[in-house]
């Protein structure tokens, strides 16, 4: 596979035998090529005692109707056949109480999600996410709203990095506000879609404080409108991805990195010349120093600093439009867990 030019190198995620494969530019991963993983999408305890819940939100009901409700399959720690539990709308359900290191594996019954009709999962204590995101549908597609919300204000959610997102293509509002509020989430799971929807990552991380790092590149080279609105606003991301979409449209970068203070280096290829009807405050008050450094495409001509733009103390550079190198390239760590994730996360080398 050749991507911009530049040979793609093959990794498989999970059992060495495996058949996901991700794709490699510059040396390092950039975004998954196959969805397959070892893994259905899962939830691990980091805490004893820890409960783990499912809130059903949905309209009220009718007048003399009862509450919507929602059959929920769970998986306890590897059981061979799932329990079938039932949510009612506004009623935390109970999944299951785990102890640290055990795990509860989710499948949800068929429902339409809506901005008003949604999922949404917690936990009394410390925990992570992880496994393939498509298989908590028992879907190989995407649609609006899927995963709308899904940790929404989980102020427990610890790592997310595990968690396989689908690269089929998005649909409006499907992973908007996802991560909205979970303040002690550490890490993001990449986002491999390069056919992107309106609204797709709309506010999906807003709030989270603790996020100092997301996945090195945003992939997609075509933008949809208001597709990174406010993505990361108010988050404590350092580093941000690289975004290599040349062209910008309707309101794709608005307040994307916007209250970012921890906000240090920013790469973004765009020729476009940046403004409010294409990234209105697209950095505004974040930090402003002229340690800070702004990487530019070469080829583009445009100057503007300031409110739509990049802040005006920043140090800006240029660099050629295919280079996607990140500054931690060849040095990067991963951020300690207090045990790894399970083969999930594990990539092996193929030999070609």
């Amino acid at each position: 596979m050749i991507v911009k030019g530049k040979k793609a190198v093959r990794l498989c995620l999970g059992a060495k035998d495996a058949d996901a494969e991700y794709v490699m530019l510059n040396g390092h991963k950039v975004w998954p090529y196959d969805d397959s993983v070892a893994h259905p999408f899962t939830l691990l305890s980091r805490a004893d005692g820890n409960e783990m819940t499912l809130t059903l939100t949905a309209p009220d009901p009718a007048e003399g109707e009862d509450a919507e409700t929602l059959d929920v399959e769970v998986w306890v720690d590897g059981a061979a056949s799932p329990t079938v539990l039932t949510a009612t709308a506004g009623t935390p359900l109970l999944l299951a109480t785990l102890d640290r290191t055990h795990r509860v594996r989710v499948r949800l019954g068929d429902y339409t999600p809506s901005s008003t009709r949604y999922v949404t999962f917690s936990a009394t204590d410390s925990y992570e996410v992880y496994g393939d995101l498509l298989t908590l549908k028992g879907k190989t597609e995407v649609n609006g709203y899927d995963y709308y919300r899904l940790f929404y204000g989980s102020t427990t959610l610890v790592h997310s990095r595990g968690l396989v997102m689908p690269s089929v293509a998005m649909a409006t509002y499907c992973f908007a506000a996802m991560f909205l509020y979970c303040t002690a989430l550490v890490d993001a799971p990449e986002l491999p879609a390069m056919k992107l929807a309106r609204y797709c990552y709309y506010e999906m991380f807003y709030r989270c404080t603790a996020l100092k790092r997301a996945q090195r590149i945003l992939p997609a080279t075509k933008l949809a409108n208001y597709c990174y609105r406010a993505m990361f606003r108010y988050s404590g991301i350092e580093i941000a991805p690289v975004m290599p979409a040349e062209k910008l449209v309707t309101q794709c970068y608005h307040d994307q990195l916007r209250n970012c203070n921890s906000l240090r280096w920013v790469k973004a290829l765009f020729t476009t010349t940046p403004g409010s009807t294409t990234a209105g405050n697209w950095m505004y008050s974040s930090r402003n120093e002229s340690s800070c450094v702004f990487v530019k495409n070469e080829e583009a001509t445009w100057t503007t600093t300031g409110q739509h733009s990049v802040p005006g103390n920043w140090t800006q550079y240029t660099c050629a439009p295919d280079d996607y190198t990140t500054p931690w390239d060849g040095t990067w760590e991963e951020p300690e867990q207090e045990e790894a994730v399970p083969d999930a996360t594990t990539l092996y080398n193929i030999t070609d």
